[in-house]
C-alpha cells in the first residue's frame, strides 16, 4: 500500500524494523512469520543501505566520514545474518507444523531427520562463511564507530544464537537427533554469547533489546551451572530498560522454568537433551510475545 500510494517506500529503515520485530517474533515462537516471509518470498526487503536513518538525497542511510571504513561492512554483514535467521525460523516453522513426523515409523522418522539436518547445514554453513569474509575478520580487529560497533556486536550475538537455535530447536527432540560431534559448538557459543553480553552490558546501555534472544538460547543450550544463572542474572538486569518490560520478565520466567524442567530430567534419565523449551512454555501457560521487546 506504501509503495502504491508513494511510488516508493520513502522510510525503508521502518521496514527493517518490522522485519526484526516479526523476525524476533518468529523466533520466539508465537509468531507466524507471514511478513518477513512475505517480504522474502517476493524479494522486498530492503537493500543493507536502508537499515539505518537518517537518510540521505538518494534514500540510503548516511554514512558519516568516520564510519566509512566500517559502517557499510557491517550493514551488510547484520543484512546477511538478518537473511539467514530469516530462513532459519521459517524452517523451524515449518518443521514444526509437519504433524506427521512424530507418528511416521522409525525408518521414515530417520530419513526425515538426515533431509531436515541436510536443508539446515545450508544455512549453518552460509553463519560460518560470513564470519572468514577479510572484511568481516578486518571489522573485528577495527576500534568501530558506535553504529557499527552495534551492529557488529548484533550480528555477532545472533550468528551465534541462531547456531545453538538451529542444533537444538527447529523440532521437539531434536537435540537427541543430533550428532555429539556439535556438542562443543553448542558449548562453545553459548559461553561466547555469554563473554560477548558481559562486555557490551558494560559499555553499551542501549543493547539489552538485541541480548535477549542469543541470552535465552544460551541459557537454555547451557550445560554448566554457573554460566545458566548468570544468564538469568543478566537479563533480570535488562528488564528496566525494555519498551515492555514484561516481555523480558516473561523471557526469565520460561527460561526458569525450563532450567526446573532440564533438572527434572536430568535427575531421573541422566541428561536433559530432551527438553523442548517451546513446549515447556506452552505447558506452563507462558506467552513471550517478543523475547527482545
Amino acid at each position: 500500500m506504501r509503495r502504491r500510494v508513494f511510488g516508493g517506500e520513502r522510510f525503508p529503515f521502518i521496514v527493517w524494523w518490522v522485519c526484526d520485530i516479526d523476525l524476533d517474533a518468529l523466533l520466539s515462537g508465537p509468531g507466524p512469520g507471514e511478513f518477513v516471509g512475505h517480504m522474502l518470498k517476493n524479494d522486498l526487503i530492503p537493500p543493507p543501505s536502508f537499515q539505518l536513518y537518517p537518510l540521505g538525497a538518494d534514500g540510503s542511510s548516511v554514512v558519516y566520514p568516520e564510519e566509512r571504513d566500517s559502517l557499510p561492512v557491517a550493514l551488510q554483514l547484520s543484512y546477511e545474518v538478518a537473511l539467514h535467521a530469516m530462513r532459519l525460523g521459517l524452517m523451524a516453522r515449518e518443521f514444526r507444523s509437519d504433524t506427521s513426523f512424530e507418528t511416521t515409523d522409525l525408518l521414515q522418522k530417520s530419513m526425515a531427520i538426515k533431509v531436515r539436518q541436510s536443508r539446515l547445514s545450508d544455512i549453518q554453513e552460509g553463519l560460518r562463511q560470513l564470519w572468514t569474509v577479510p572484511s568481516v575478520q578486518e571489522l573485528g580487529r577495527m576500534r568501530l564507530s558506535v553504529r557499527a560497533q552495534r551492529l557488529f556486536h548484533q550480528a555477532w550475538t545472533l550468528y551465534r544464537a541462531l547456531i545453538i537455535y538451529s542444533y537444538t530447536s527447529m523440532w521437539p527432540g531434536q537435540r537427541m537427533d543430533t550428532l555429539p560431534d556439535y556438542e562443543a559448538e553448542i558449548a562453545t557459543a553459548a559461553q561466547q554469547i555469554l563473554q560477548a553480553s558481559q562486555a557490551i552490558m558494560q559499555t553499551d546501555s542501549n543493547s539489552s533489546r538485541f541480548l535477549v534472544f542469543p541470552l535465552f538460547m544460551a541459557g537454555y543450550a547451557s550445560t554448566v551451572g554457573s554460566e545458566k544463572t548468570a544468564v538469568i542474572d543478566m537479563i533480570q538486569q535488562m528488564e528496566q530498560g525494555c519498551i515492555v518490560g514484561q516481555n523480558t520478565r516473561a523471557t526469565r520466567r520460561a527460561l526458569e522454568a525450563i532450567y526446573e524442567r532440564q533438572n527434572e530430567r536430568f535427575m531421573h534419565i541422566g541428561h536433559s537433551l530432551d527438553v523442548d523449551w517451546p513446549q515447556v512454555m506452552a505447558e506452563r501457560g507462558i506467552s513471550v510475545v517478543n523475547f527482545g521487546l
